[in-house]
């Protein structure tokens, strides 16, 4: 399983990052995420894969 790195602003204003695992990725996003593409009718396009890559995307992550 990968590891992804992500920006995180500060509250001071710093900006550092984390890493998050591909599970946890998995575990704290896909139930909204797959709820969201059922909403919009994108049902096929639903799986772990997908919901990994739009993360990834969205946060600009990178390994």
């Amino acid at each position: 399983m990968k590891h992804w790195k992500y920006v995180l602003e500060e509250d001071g204003g710093g900006i550092g990052y984390s890493v998050i695992s591909e599970a946890e990725i998995l575990k704290q996003f896909f139930p909204e995420w797959s709820q969201q593409m059922e909403e919009m009718g994108r049902e096929d396009e639903i799986n772990e894969q997908n919901c990994i890559e739009e993360w990834v995307t969205y946060y600009s992550a990178w390994q």
